[in-house]
């Protein structure tokens, strides 16, 4: 698959949600990340009741570029480099010497890709936990949508002394089943998101969709791994 490139205009997705979990005594959160303070464990389910996404300003066309092939979309900082590839879908990598930064994205038929995605999800995220020197994760969620369902995992990881934030997600359509990594230097303020991970994920299209958008609402989200914590 061959990228090509074209102006960043894409505008920045900042997301608001209100959810409500199927346990009692939980009630409503304003945002899935009360789901600690909430002490949910794996397989708890998390019903969303409202979700809503106002995309708040457009990226400066100075600072990003956007690739695209047939009816998939992918946005990234300026200085980033597309490496052309016939074994990957969508490869790109950082420009800072002696640093890990990419995006990896291995796209499959859905028919190709075996049943359950549950299972899939879990053990490539089980592989990461055994092969990667994790610090800590905020675990495994199944987001399940209108017409896509998506599993994503954050994980603080260590690589040759430095520290990254890497974002795993498998997405599910109704034609392909993508495989996605990006690994980006965690910054070196104490913030709880990363605002460039932000910028990328929820930039995102495939088949002409956003991966979060007003027209595929969430309906629900599934926690399949608990989060994990190095030492502990």
């Amino acid at each position: 698959m061959f990228f090509t490139l074209r102006p960043a205009l894409l505008p920045f997705a900042k997301i608001s949600l209100v959810i409500c979990s199927s346990l009692s005594g939980i009630g409503c959160q304003p945002t899935a990340g009360d789901q600690e303070s909430a002490g949910l464990e794996s397989h708890d389910t998390i019903q969303v009741t409202k979700f809503d996404i106002t995309r708040t300003r457009s990226l400066p066309t100075k600072e990003w570029q956007v690739f695209y092939a047939d009816e998939d979309l992918i946005c990234l900082p300026i200085e980033w480099r597309y490496q052309e590839t016939d074994s990957v879908f969508f490869v790109a990598t950082g420009s800072q010497p002696r640093t890990d930064e990419r995006i990896e994205i291995i796209r499959y038929g859905r028919a190709d890709v075996p049943q359950p995605h549950d299972a899939v999800a879990k053990g490539r995220y089980q592989l990461v936990l055994q092969e990667s020197d994790v610090i800590e994760s905020e675990g495994l969620v199944k987001e399940v949508f209108d017409q896509h369902t998506l599993y994503e995992a954050h994980l603080v990881t260590q690589h040759a002394g430095l520290t990254y934030d890497d974002c795993l997600m498998l997405y599910v359509n109704e034609t392909y089943v993508y495989q996605i990594k990006i690994r980006l230097r965690k910054p070196e303020t104490q913030a709880a998101t990363n605002p460039r991970m932000e910028d990328i994920v929820h930039n995102l299209q495939f088949n002409h969709k956003y991966l979060f958008d007003n027209l595929n609402p969430m309906q629900q989200a599934v926690i399949i791994e608990p989060k994990y914590q190095r030492g502990h």
